[in-house]
């Protein structure tokens, strides 16, 4: 088997997050939400590679499914903090609606 061309020995970390979230919204249909993810290593110092497209996951929606709230800085569960996936869907859902006017308004 030939030698890979400048093959080294690394060290560092690597982990998974969601990089694009998809959310098809179809009138009178059950919505779905699609979690693409990707693979960061780091390496160290400022050395940081990212690859694209290494997981995927699907998912419809039900309003009645309870969420864990997990802190995004540390991972860990934040106690006593869940929401339902209908006010998931709320808090989206208000955050476009706030969006969307304060665009419509200053274009008038």
């Amino acid at each position: 088997m030939p030698a890979n061309y400048n093959e080294s020995t690394v060290s560092g970390q690597r982990w998974t997050r969601c990089a694009v979230v998809t959310i098809v919204n179809p009138y009178n249909r059950t919505p779905t939400v699609r979690f693409d993810e990707e693979e960061i290593i780091h390496l160290g110092g400022d050395e940081t590679m990212t690859r694209s497209g290494t997981g995927m996951l699907m998912m419809d929606f039900d309003p009645d499914e309870v969420v864990q709230l997990v802190d995004p800085t540390t991972g860990q569960d934040i106690p006593g903090s869940v929401m339902t996936m209908a006010e998931v869907y709320t808090a989206i859902y208000s955050a476009y609606l706030k969006k969307a006017k304060a665009r419509d308004e200053a274009a008038q």
